[in-house]
């Protein structure tokens, strides 16, 4: 299996060399150095693909991942690599409104949106007790 990964690395250096902004190649490419226990040349491969694509969340959980192994990265450097990456995240997702759901007389309804985008309901609360406000 070792063969197909060095060949891996090859091929995807060359296509890096030839086209320094193809981020899928990057990605791939520290991807097959990790499964070489090659982290730290695939630490700089992720944070390259990320130049390219800075809220790919592929290639920033496997820079998440996989830093924990990289001997450059402290406890200290990675806490700050996941809260760089919460802020930076967060600030460009919206605010999703409320998933509760009123029904007409006033229960909450409790449900989830399932992988095939089917709304799901889990539970309802008849009792009076339990109103929304």
């Amino acid at each position: 299996m070792s063969g197909r990964y060095e060949r891996a690395v090859v091929l995807l250096r060359r296509a890096v060399t030839l086209k320094p902004d193809y981020f899928e190649a990057w990605s791939f490419l520290g991807k097959a150095l990790i499964e070489q226990g090659r982290t730290e040349e695939a630490i700089d491969c992720f944070e390259r693909s990320l130049t390219i694509q800075p809220y790919n969340g592929a290639a920033l959980s496997k820079q998440l991942f996989y830093s924990v192994f990289d001997p450059r990265y402290d406890a200290k450097r990675v806490a700050t690599l996941n809260r760089d990456w919460g802020t930076l995240v967060g600030s460009k997702i919206q605010r999703l409104p409320s998933l509760f759901v009123k029904a007409a007389d006033g229960r909450i309804r409790i449900g989830y949106l399932s992988d095939e985008f089917y709304e799901r309901v889990t539970t309802r609360f008849p009792n009076a007790g339990v109103r929304a406000s």
